[in-house]
């Protein structure tokens, strides 16, 4: 079964809304003022809870800094999705 990026995007905004309000409330944002970045960041996201154990959001609400800090197996490392904006939108059914 094929998940749509607006499903990806709406579970993202689960997540932030339980774990991350505030975060939450920064997504809806973005949604409206840069569309790409917002689904470009859910859709990283997506992808990394799926691989790794632990993904937490790192960027802090008023400064800014890395999307996501990653936990794989003892190896610690840092994502920032602006990097993969430029691709994202490349993928088939983008819009949906």
């Amino acid at each position: 079964m094929e998940t749509s990026v607006s499903e990806v995007v709406e579970s993202f905004k689960d997540f932030l809304l339980v774990k991350y309000p505030d975060h939450y409330k920064k997504i809806e944002n973005r949604l409206k003022d840069d569309e790409l970045s917002a689904k470009t960041e859910a859709l990283i996201f997506s992808y990394l809870r799926f691989h790794f154990n632990e993904v937490i959001v790192g960027e802090d609400i008023s400064n800014g800094g890395v999307d996501f800090i990653v936990d794989a197996n003892e190896i610690k490392f840092f994502c920032r999705s602006n990097f993969f904006k430029s691709f994202c939108h490349k993928l088939p059914n983008w819009h949906r």
